[in-house]
């Protein structure tokens, strides 16, 4: 990259952060989009591996170029993805090989072509075995929250239609359903709107239902932690069955859902849904681990749970064992230096902590069975092109989370003045 990843020039003598940065920024956008226009590349879908020194390699982040050349890329319709410069074998935190700079390339390859486009893959049998479902679109809702330098309260959606294989994404700064690496583009656009009253989110998601209730199978997907702030019709004292409202005053009448099923989730984050624990194939007197599965509660028809085995990025903690549950394995050793075995506890040993996803079919046609919606949200877990293990939330949702990474500070999206360049 030579000149385009030196550190920004920071003027210390504009008191303005806002200014101060917008004119660091300003020079090394103008120098980006020299570098990267091609006329003759007009039209066509353009992506960049950028090859960059992290954060750390500068003195401030506010001498960091990264976000300064991905608003310019953007601006001229390239998606970005950076990665760090080979790491020096005479480095405590180097001692990187040709094999792992191999496996790091492929990573930084694979969510520009597969996350950034929105590329996915669809499961092999969708539904339960006693109920198959076919030709089902999934719609995600999100808020995309950021504050700081970044001020946004966005909502939009992320759709994966059966004939398509990616996803698209739908905001209120758009009029159609964009192809998901089009919508982020749409991000560094100078007229889109950042910050809507929760009234106006609430609006926003009655009209998306609107346009995707054509009378097909649809799988409408919420997550409880997210939402619920500015959709409170959605918290648990205010949700009903079978009835769809983001304004707990105004619910929409079936009439405008037809086809449409709503598949509220929550996660473990702030504590709300348990950990857990299983025994190998039920016996409880096996081996105490982690369960990889789609659980029902036998209590509660509508109410489910998805779990995953511990993907291989989790770190060294082990899937099996429990800290509240006895088990069979080695308890120490005896006066002869030989193993001693018995049930024991995990009380000091790092036990690996999973997720736990809760599922509720909150809305749903009266011939339906509610576990076959609720297992095609658990499995498109595992639908993501761009990752291997499984995922904490459904693709849609996934997808719909990682748009807050390309929205940008307004003085890197603002029009550059000659003046300033």
């Amino acid at each position: 990259m030579g000149e385009l990843a030196d550190r920004l020039p920071v003027d210390y003598t504009i008191k303005n952060p806002k200014d101060r940065a917008r004119k660091a920024a300003a020079e090394r956008r103008a120098q980006t989009i020299a570098r990267l226009q091609s006329p003759e590349l007009t039209g066509l879908p353009r992506f960049a591996i950028i090859e960059m020194a992290d954060a750390g390699a500068y003195p401030t982040p506010e001498h960091d170029p990264k976000e300064a050349v991905k608003a310019a890329a953007a601006s001229l319709g390239i998606l970005v993805q950076n990665i760090t410069p080979p790491k020096s074998a005479n480095t405590d935190t180097g001692k990187e090989t040709a094999a792992t700079r191999g496996q790091r390339i492929g990573k930084s390859v694979m969510d520009l072509l597969a996350r950034q486009t929105g590329l996915l893959t669809h499961p092999e049998k969708p539904g339960t075995t006693a109920n198959p479902l076919r030709d089902v679109t999934t719609v995600g809702l999100w808020v995309l929250r950021r504050n700081k330098s970044v001020n946004a309260l966005l909502p939009l959606a992320v759709a994966h239609t059966p004939d398509e294989p990616f996803a698209r994404i739908r905001m209120p700064h758009t009029d159609t359903w964009l192809p998901f690496h089009q919508g982020l583009l749409t991000l560094s656009d100078i007229d889109c709107e950042r910050w809507l009253p929760d009234q106006r989110i609430r609006e926003f998601f009655g009209q998306v239902v609107e346009e995707i209730c054509d009378g097909s199978d649809i799988a409408l997907v919420s997550l409880a932690q997210n939402l619920r702030s500015s959709c409170p019709a959605l918290t648990n004292g205010l949700l009903q069955p079978d009835i769809l409202a983001f304004d707990a005053a105004h619910p929409i009448p079936p009439e405008r859902r037809k086809g449409l099923r709503h598949i509220r989730l929550r996660t473990n984050l702030r504590d709300e849904t348990a950990q857990h624990y299983s025994y190998t194939e039920g016996a409880e007197d096996g081996d105490v681990g982690v369960g990889s599965h789609f659980w029902t509660d036998p209590r509660r028809p509508r109410h489910f749970f998805s779990t995953a085995k511990k993907p291989a990025t989790a770190g060294n903690g082990s899937p099996q064992g429990s800290r509240v549950e006895a088990h069979w394995g080695c308890t120490g050793k005896d006066d002869d230096g030989n193993k001693t075995y018995g049930q024991k506890h995990d009380t000091r040993q790092n036990v690996w902590n999973p997720q736990l996803l809760e599922l509720l079919v909150a809305a749903h046609a009266p011939d339906d069975d509610p576990a076959a919606w609720a297992a095609l949200i658990h499995q498109q877990r595992y639908e993501a092109s761009h990752f291997s293990d499984p995922l904490a939330l459904p693709t849609v949702l996934h997808l719909a989370h990682t748009v807050a990474k390309h929205i940008l500070p307004d003085h890197l999206i603002e029009p550059i003045t000659a003046s300033e360049t």
